[in-house]
């Protein structure tokens, strides 16, 4: 899980700003799936960090959700997302 040395790879970050929103979701028992994902890198993120992930819904107009998320390590902002989320439907499911 690490890229360089004692640094967080990228996509494990990425990942957890998506699960992160995927779960604010599923909180409103709304299941769905990352269309676009779009995120920012600020800071490296240590390892050992002790992280802060918050995710929120800004707007939606089902099927589709618009949310953000970010990550914090002692009150700083080190990266954070945004998405498209579209509604599944389970009709068309292959």
């Amino acid at each position: 899980m690490q890229g360089y040395d004692g640094i967080m790879h990228g996509g494990i970050l990425s990942a957890l700003l998506d699960t992160a929103m995927a779960h604010c979701l599923l909180h409103e028992n709304i299941e769905a799936v990352t269309g676009e994902l779009n995120v920012r890198f600020y800071d490296p993120v240590a390892f050992d960090s002790t992280m802060a992930i918050k995710a929120w819904i800004e707007s939606s107009l089902p099927p589709l959700y618009h949310l953000k998320s970010q990550i914090k390590i002692n009150d700083k902002i080190v990266c954070k997302a945004k998405a498209k989320f579209m509604q599944r439907d389970y009709n068309n499911a292959r």
